[in-house]
């Protein structure tokens, strides 16, 4: 069993040189690399605050690559935490090219003293969430699917786009409706990735959380390295031409709002932000809303709770904007229970 787990402190990694090279073998990148990114942080900080966690070994492994090595879903299973038969469903599935670790969930392991305190609470939630979260297939269930999007390229300030979806996440888990929401996640996406995404997955929710520019451009990643700056109109044509089942699309980005103003009516209802918001602030807004949605809230309702919870002398709020024709739309629950 590994001795990595997620509550390890950046701390206990500068000081242990063992604890430090499995980081590195785990995260796939180099030693230098991880060291800067540990001095972005506290001391304190844990590392399932930084990294999201993906085996070495699988981490470069394609869906393709394993649908026929039985050895290699064994590796699957034990690390992911589930059977057999549930990685076979999601390796045939889940399209060929795909990362493994796009497709599965690879939880951090915890500290041996918390496994046993905590394995009825996980048997208790992970029935009911663990097609939502790991299984990424297109809609069609009933399910309301939201397509969380990420972008923080190296060359632009790191955003904590991990923490925020982890976060979102561990409230939908605890919310009414938790087995009515499908999550699927695209982190350090690239423009050509949403597009692939959209129509793969069809989803009702489009949630973005990257960097935005003050023209009304959003960040993106390139594909190989740096960042690919995509212009408002460019998004906007992206938006029109696969509006599917969109209804709601929330740009968590800085200066969204020039583009959220524009979504509607192509998509419903859409959320952006005027000027500037800080990190932690974007964070605590968008796990705000999510889980007032996971409740069967209205959009309305749900960014009501969302900006109460954010100090107004300190931050700009978010706006929601919708068809001049038609606000009746923000009073409806997305979900039909």
């Amino acid at each position: 069993m590994t001795t990595l787990h997620g509550k390890i402190t950046v701390a206990e990694l500068r000081a242990d040189e063992d604890l430090f090279d499995e980081l590195v073998d785990q995260t796939g990148v180099t030693a230098r690399s991880v060291t800067i990114e540990l001095n972005r942080h506290d001391d304190e900080t844990a590392l399932e605050e930084i990294y999201d966690y993906v085996p070495g070994a699988l981490r470069n492994l394609k869906v393709v690559d394993a649908r026929d090595d039985d050895d290699l879903k064994d590796e699957i299973s034990e690390f992911a935490n589930l059977d057999r038969a549930e990685i076979d469903e999601i390796l045939e599935e889940a399209h060929g090219s795909k990362y493994i670790h796009t497709v599965i969930d690879f939880p951090w392991p915890q500290p041996e003293d918390d496994r046993a305190d905590d394995s009825e609470e996980m048997t208790a939630t992970e029935d009911s969430v663990s097609r939502s979260d790991r299984l990424l297939s297109p809609t069609g269930n009933g399910l309301l699917t939201v397509l969380l999007v990420s972008a923080s390229p190296e060359s632009q300030t790191r955003l904590r786009v991990d923490s925020e979806f982890r976060r979102i996440i561990e409230r939908i888990r605890g919310s009414r409706y938790r087995d009515r929401l499908r999550l699927v996640q695209l982190q350090a996406a690239c423009f050509d990735d949403l597009r692939t995404a959209l129509m793969e997955y069809e989803p009702h929710i489009l949630h973005f959380s990257g960097h935005g520019e003050s023209n009304g451009s959003l960040v993106f990643e390139q594909r190989f390295d740096g960042s690919n700056v995509v212009s408002k109109k460019s998004f906007l044509r992206l938006l029109k031409a696969l509006a599917g089942n969109l209804r709601l699309v929330v740009l968590n980005a800085c200066h969204s709002q020039i583009i959220a103003a524009e979504i509607p009516p192509t998509i419903d209802l859409a959320m952006g932000v005027a000027n500037s918001i800080t990190d932690s602030a974007a964070i605590d807004f968008a796990v705000a809303f999510y889980e007032a949605l996971a409740f069967n809230k209205s959009v309305q309702t749900a960014f009501d709770a969302a900006t109460a919870g954010l100090d107004e002398d300190e931050v700009e709020l978010p706006q929601l904007f919708s068809s001049n024709d038609d606000e009746r739309k923000r009073l409806r629950p997305l979900m039909s229970i």
